[in-house]
């Protein structure tokens, strides 16, 4: 049942990196109603420089919604103006974490995405989104960690547990394409799925007629971080590292892969593909990775 307007919108995260170096990022966040709120902080804010909200909207449904975000249809901020804002406890353990492990099988992006689903749309325009993001976790997050927490799983099971069939959005024809990859390739198909989101960001992006040569080289690149990035992944989950030495290894990990890829497309192509320059993008933010570990960012 349709009985909300869903919005999302996003703000500029601190415009350098580890290093000082200047980067493009954004972090994601939606609400229901009117402006005051519920919002959904997707383990950040729904405040911050350069904000742009809300960027689109469209309808869905309330009790829907605050069942993605936390697990629990009842949960009595979801009748006020309160945020969505925790990011540990809860039925999930994790806090109002949409079924996401922060960092491990999405970041901000996909938390936003699942929640706005209903509604029809994606956040595709948020700045970072399409460089790291979506080829990294996909629109709703990577089966990574809890894969009974994978969006193909979550989703009926949320709507089981609201008590609502949904409605059926209508999406653009990128984002659809999108989600029936998500869809379909699922947890057995890992490699395919990775493969196919490169090819669908290369063809919107730099066209259908782009170098088959110069994609294969590129999801040979991105496959190759996904690899070092699962064992890292597997690190965290298992405490050897925590939230802060995995987010440093990761984003590294990132920066150096997309190093590579900017080998392959060159400057022009390269800014075409993903938005900016040939710049440092965090894919993880690490102010949400000191605050989940407790300690302080390195100097």
């Amino acid at each position: 049942m349709s009985d909300a307007t869903i919005k999302w919108g996003w703000y500029s995260i601190d415009p350098v990196d580890f290093w000082g170096k200047p980067v493009l990022a954004s972090h994601t966040f939606a609400s229901i109603a009117g402006s005051d709120g519920p919002w959904f902080d997707c383990y950040g804010s729904h405040t911050g420089p350069k904000r742009k909200y809300p960027v689109s909207k469209g309808n869905g449904s309330r009790r829907l919604a605050v069942t993605i975000s936390c697990f629990d249809p009842d949960d009595s901020r979801g009748n006020s103006e309160s945020n969505f804002d925790r990011k540990n406890g809860g039925k999930l353990g994790l806090g109002d974490c949409s079924g996401i492990i922060y960092a491990v099988s999405g970041v901000c992006h996909q938390m936003a995405n699942r929640i706005i689903t209903e509604s029809g749309q994606l956040v595709t325009s948020a700045p970072g989104y399409l460089m790291g993001s979506f080829i990294t976790y996909g629109a709703y997050g990577s089966p990574i960690g809890r894969p009974d927490w994978f969006w193909p799983i979550y989703l009926p099971a949320c709507k089981m547990l609201a008590d609502s069939s949904g409605i059926t959005p209508k999406h653009t024809e990128f984002s659809q394409r999108v989600i029936d990859s998500e869809m379909e390739f699922g947890v057995k198909h890992a490699d395919k799925l990775y493969e196919n989101r490169m090819s669908l960001v290369v063809e919107n992006r730099l066209g259908k007629d782009y170098s088959a040569a110069k994609l294969a080289k590129l999801s040979k690149i991105h496959l190759k971080f996904i690899e070092s990035k699962l064992k890292v992944d597997d690190d965290y989950l298992s405490n050897v590292i925590n939230s802060i030495e995995h987010t440093y290894r990761v984003n590294d990990l990132n920066r150096q892969s997309f190093i590579s890829m900017h080998d392959v497309l060159g400057e022009k192509d390269f800014e075409a593909l993903f938005g900016a320059p040939a710049i440092d993008h965090p894919l993880i933010n690490p102010e949400i990775a000191a605050q989940l570990s407790g300690q302080s960012l390195k100097p």
